[in-house]
């Protein structure tokens, strides 16, 4: 299995449990030097932290930003700094997921195409409110269901139909309740949006690195196994068609490179999740 990896660069927002690692999550890429790689392995054998534990939080963290970094990108227009934080970022090394690495190739060429920030953000946000909120777009260019954008919300593509809400809905406000995530709502109608659905992952994976640096296995293991069933129940039963909408309606190559990317990466992060689900029933026998 390929190793999971942080791809976005900076520190989660301060919003999530444990937050304590600054409030941009899109700051510049951050390089430990040799010395601060020896001086942080150091630390964890004074602190009695295995190799093998200081790796999982590692990829823990990094499993964090990068579903803040997706949620982020779902949830409003790129303003002119994010668009900038994205063209420097470093580049991604392939995963070996088909979806992830040609969607990141897709967005990648699109951001190293650009010239000026302040067009490529109007661009940008034109193209957003065209893809997922339906404005100024053609009504003959409707899909089979009416819809006039890729609505970025898991019970339309669930029901197939153009309202919002019902079961699916509510499902995932009970999920959230009952791991006590209040998801940021600024201008969404629905939790059961993807910025939501996406923010909850990145809840959840600073909740398993809390518990991993308390060392308190039980918690870590029943969090990795409440994580696998949201992206198996909700995540991935819909992203697939939303990625096709998207299709439909977007008219960039960062949009429609960011859904290849973000499908890719859920099917990334579930494999890893069923091997670490996997080796913790193995230990637990």
């Amino acid at each position: 299995m390929h190793e999971v990896r942080r791809w976005c660069s900076g520190d989660r927002p301060s919003s999530t449990a444990g937050g304590d690692r600054g409030t941009d999550p899109f700051g510049s890429p951050q390089v430990a030097t040799r010395g601060q790689t020896l001086d942080c392995h150091r630390k964890a054998s004074e602190d009695g932290i295995s190799m093998d534990q200081q790796a999982l939080m590692q990829q823990t963290e990094d499993r964090c930003d990068n579903y803040a970094m997706l949620s982020r990108l779902f949830r409003s227009e790129l303003d002119r700094e994010l668009v900038g934080d994205l063209i420097d970022s470093p580049a991604v090394e392939s995963t070996g997921n088909a979806l992830f690495d040609s969607g990141y190739a897709r967005l990648r060429s699109y951001l190293d195409a650009v010239d000026d920030l302040d067009r490529a953000k109007s661009a940008l946000a034109i193209d957003y409110c065209l893809a997922f909120l339906g404005y100024g777009v053609d009504p003959e260019k409707a899909d089979e269901a009416g819809r006039n954008a890729a609505y970025p919300y898991e019970s339309i593509y669930r029901t197939g139909a153009k309202s919002l809400g019902g079961d699916h809905c509510a499902e995932v406000s009970d999920v959230f309740r009952s791991c006590m995530f209040s998801p940021t709502r600024d201008r969404l109608i629905a939790e059961d949006h993807i910025a939501c659905e996406l923010e909850f992952m990145q809840y959840m994976a600073n909740s398993e690195l809390v518990a991993l640096r308390d060392d308190e296995h039980s918690v870590v293991r029943g969090t990795q196994e409440k994580e696998l069933e949201f992206l198996e129940n909700h995540l991935l039963s819909w992203v697939e068609s939303f990625r096709n909408a998207v299709e439909q309606f977007a008219e960039t190559d960062f949009y429609l490179g960011l859904l290849e990317m973000t499908q890719g990466w859920l099917e990334l992060d579930a494999e890893y999740l069923r091997t670490q689900c996997a080796s913790g029933e193995e230990d637990a026998q």
